[in-house]
């Protein structure tokens, strides 16, 4: 997101005065913003962000218009005059406490992971990603908690034996990452990439 900022012809970062408008999402919000603002804080001052909530089918009307001026997120269906930019991968980890039970200081084998009783962080969406990995292969994980926040589920987490699985974008982001284990997902699924969108008429916007 810096270098497309910098990459605006005329746009002089130290100097700029506007506000943009992000569409993000909970997850893109966590993984996104605070490395953001910290970098706008020193080499664009002026510049102030509005992060807008924005649904994957939403993001092509948003943008065209002008609702917000980018939207960062992993898969978003959109049409020609969408340009986009992919930023990086990620991959889906899975996290528990530290002095797990089952698990501490274990490699998490596909047996252990459907052993285990889990937290979905989901909405009202009813399935992650993970889920429809598991699906195709004709197998199911016990969900004993679905939940709206990320927050939520890491409070769940480290106060029991239950397992998140998240991507490893969120799970760089977690402050309490020393009270947690990581353990890859034990299923090859990778994810969709982290991706930049902006319609194609502020190409040249400064």
């Amino acid at each position: 997101l810096e270098g497309r900022l910098h990459e605006q012809r005329r746009f002089d970062p130290v100097n700029a005065n506007q506000i943009f408008r992000l569409g993000l999402s909970e997850r893109t919000e966590i993984i996104v913003l605070p490395d953001l603002i910290d970098w706008l804080g020193r080499e664009a001052p002026g510049v102030s962000v509005v992060s807008a909530s924005t649904r994957s089918d939403e993001s092509e009307s948003g943008l065209a218009s002008g609702h917000v001026d980018l939207v960062l997120e992993a898969s978003v269906p959109v049409g020609a005059a969408i340009r986009r930019r992919m930023l990086t991968q990620d991959e889906l980890v899975v996290a528990v406490r530290r002095g797990h039970r089952q698990l501490s200081g274990k490699q998490l084998s596909l047996e252990e992971y459907l052993a285990l009783n889990h937290v979905l962080v989901a909405g009202n969406r009813g399935a992650g990603v993970e889920d429809h990995e598991l699906s195709r292969r004709g197998l199911r994980r016990t969900v004993v908690v679905q939940c709206q926040s990320h927050k939520s589920a890491l409070e769940i987490i480290l106060r029991s034996d239950i397992a998140l699985t998240l991507s490893r974008l969120e799970a760089e982001t977690i402050t309490a990452a020393d009270e947690l284990e990581f353990h890859p997902f034990p299923l090859d699924s990778p994810m969709p990439p982290l991706t930049l969108y902006w319609h194609a008429s502020m190409q040249d916007d400064p």
